[in-house]
């Protein structure tokens, strides 16, 4: 058994050396691809930011203009649906 003893245990240290190997490897790909993530969630967070600058900028030209200026008027009488049971609107049967 001795004979065979040396190789055995050379082989197993090959294999743990290259497992470990691909292991750093494999920590290095995944910390490089969340630094990645990262910067591009910054520049989506960025964009949404602009884009919401322009949005409350255009809401507040909108509520600066006067709806009587294009042709728009307070209404007369103000009425609401009432809730009416028994009612139903549905597909005629095939």
């Amino acid at each position: 058994m001795s004979d065979r003893l040396v190789p055995i245990l050379s082989w197993t240290a090959l294999v743990l050396a290259c497992t470990y190997i691909a292991l750093v490897v494999a920590t290095i790909s995944f910390a490089t691809w969340q630094t990645q993530q990262l910067a591009e969630i910054r520049e989506v967070e960025g964009s949404i930011a602009s884009i919401e600058t322009a949005y409350y900028e255009a809401i507040a030209r909108i509520n600066r203009t006067d709806p009587s200026a294009h042709g728009l008027a307070t209404p007369h009488s103000v009425r609401y649906v009432t809730a009416v049971s028994g009612t139903n609107v549905t597909f005629a049967g095939r």
